[in-house]
């Protein structure tokens, strides 16, 4: 694993090139700032009654024969990681854990009428 670049590393990084892809700034995140407040914005929708409804939805794994059935995934607290960038590829992952509901595994044979619930 890569250490983390020092702040003289990232000047010099700067000097070399433009390096905003046209953009004229530089954001920079704290992770448990961000995260702190992601957590706060989740806690005011909560008593607000305005966080995400519990998603419900089926995906085909393959064509009239498997399927994937989510039913009322609820999901908990934003969390933005960085771990896995660097100044040349920067890149944010947003997560939520799941929390409640069920996945189910739909399947047909080949000249069945019915899916058959697997798990």
């Amino acid at each position: 694993m890569k250490n983390k670049e020092t702040l003289e590393e990232f000047v010099t990084y700067l000097k070399n090139k433009p390096s905003t892809y046209g953009y004229d700034a530089i954001l920079a995140y704290d992770r448990f700032r961000a995260n702190r407040l992601l957590l706060q914005e989740y806690i005011d929708r909560f008593d607000n009654n305005s966080y995400f409804e519990p998603l419900s939805f089926t995906t085909t794994i393959t064509p009239g024969a498997q399927w994937e059935a989510v039913v009322d995934h609820t999901l908990d607290v934003p969390r933005l990681s960085f771990e896995n960038s660097s100044i040349a590829h920067s890149r944010a992952d947003l997560t939520m854990r799941i929390t409640a509901g069920k996945q189910l595994t739909l399947t047909r044979s080949i000249g069945a009428k019915v899916k058959k619930l697997i798990r």
